[in-house]
């Protein structure tokens, strides 16, 4: 986890929550150089933003999958603490509800960073995603994902950049191989009923949603 602190830029890298206590592997990715130019707009991340309004500078951030060293410094004006977990090998729901159990020791959330992780899961592992999800962030809390509309699309889950609050550049991962085994966005707007959901469609195929606990 990092703790995020107002005008310290020295920022405390802590120990991930990984059973076998190791150094978050998120860690090697803030070496990224020059990563391709990928970059887009997101009005959902300035959605997000805007309904977090009155919790900026004290809020906490979960983020998943590798994090950036640009959108490290960006939250660090949005938040004073934050939790990047290593993710498991598996992305099914057997795997998550111990890696939930774990950040629930470490308190309740404002806003979660899931980018596209959602479509590397199958239904099983969605729905229980949603449910833990509910449990863990506050009243009023955001999730913010990026969803493929359609197929092929990248074997493994994209890296993120947030360059502005609403600009994202997007690094892919893997061959453009994959194809979609169930329509996601419908089936999240089935399994979150407890959620406010808005989404935004990209020319780029990609669909981003903001899911908004009531």
């Amino acid at each position: 986890m990092i703790s995020l602190k107002n005008n310290l830029f020295n920022r405390i890298l802590q120990r991930t929550i990984d059973d076998d206590d190791r150094v978050n592997r998120t860690l090697p990715s803030l070496q990224v150089d020059d990563p391709p130019d990928l970059s887009h707009e997101s009005r959902a991340l300035s959605h997000a933003l805007a309904l977090l309004s009155d919790r900026l500078e004290q809020g906490r951030l979960l983020h998943f999958g590798p994090l950036q060293s640009d959108t490290l410094a960006f939250m660090s004006d949005y938040c004073v603490f934050l939790t990047s977990p290593g993710l498991p090998d598996d992305l099914d729901a057997s795997s998550l509800k111990p890696l939930f159990n774990k950040l629930r020791e470490l308190g309740s959330y404002d806003l979660v960073l899931l980018w596209d992780l959602v479509n590397y899961m199958d239904k099983a592992a969605v729905e229980e995603l949603i449910r833990l999800l509910h449990d863990l962030i506050l009243p009023g809390g955001i999730v913010l994902m990026a969803i493929h509309s359609r197929s092929p699309y990248p074997d493994r889950p994209a890296l993120y950049q947030i360059q502005s609050n609403e600009r994202l550049t997007v690094i892919p991962e893997g061959e453009v191989s994959r194809t979609m085994p169930f329509n996601t966005s419908d089936f999240l707007k089935r399994c979150s009923p407890a959620f406010e959901s808005r989404s935004f469609q990209l020319r780029s195929g990609v669909q981003e949603i903001v899911l908004s606990r009531q």
